[in-house]
């Protein structure tokens, strides 16, 4: 495997810190997380991963820590209870999602948190490429909206919502979910184009050292910009 990881010095004030083996495995989550978005078979499934997830067994697990696969499953549930990874279950395998992945893996996010951070040529010219080629990309596929929230007035097509889990975690999406959700119910005559832009620009309206991943297509980038323009719930 090429590339690397950041790891924030407050690791070392975190209680994963505190246990040796909790940190080896939780270090181990962040190497294997893809960091870019991709498609990884598993069997004669086609699994879909977004930035900050991969596919999680147990034996192999096991076999690449060098521990037992109870010790591997106490220790991923340990990480799970602690948000700082979530786990969808099936019978045959599991994909773990690692929290906040945007936040502190993101190279765009990274660089302005972090002063006097240097790039190579090289890096920089592959980071110009790759947003080319993001700017060019174009989605032509109408998508499928579903209803999220108390009042199911937030839609939000799965991709977006999978976007919007590995920028900011599950536990955040579905908080702002049903904020969203909650003002529109309350403010009938409101409007909002694109809910999933919507909770980008409220997100950061909280947030505003926070750089969403750039994996959106010029429709949702639009749909954003138009959403700054909308007026906002202040929260």
């Amino acid at each position: 495997m090429e590339g690397y990881i950041c790891l924030h010095r407050k690791l070392l004030e975190s209680t994963v810190f505190e246990n040796e083996k909790m940190l080896k495995v939780w270090i181990w989550c962040l190497l294997k997380a893809t960091w870019k978005e991709r498609d990884q078979q598993v069997g004669m499934q086609t699994i879909h991963l977004f930035p900050g997830q991969f596919i999680f067994g147990r034996k192999v697990a096991a076999a690449e820590l060098n521990m037992s696969e109870s010790t591997v499953y106490r220790l991923i549930n340990c990480l799970e209870k602690k948000t700082n990874l979530s786990v969808k279950v099936n019978n045959k395998f599991s994909v773990i999602n690692v929290e906040n992945w945007g936040l502190y893996q993101d190279k765009e996010n990274v660089g302005e948190q972090q002063m006097n951070n240097r790039w190579t040529t090289d890096e920089q010219q592959m980071n110009t490429n790759n947003k080319v080629n993001k700017v060019n990309k174009v989605n032509k596929k109408d998508i499928e909206k579903k209803s999220y929230g108390e009042f199911e007035k937030v839609k939000l097509a799965d991709e977006e919502y999978q976007k919007l889990v590995s920028n900011i975690g599950e536990t955040k999406t579905k908080q702002y979910i049903d904020r969203v959700d909650g003002y529109l119910e309350g403010n009938k005559n409101k409007k909002y184009s694109n809910h999933y832009a919507t909770i980008q620009n409220w997100y950061r309206k909280d947030f505003p050292e926070f750089s969403f991943t750039k994996n959106n297509t010029n429709k949702f980038d639009e749909a954003f910009k138009k959403s700054q323009n909308e007026e906002g719930y202040q929260l």
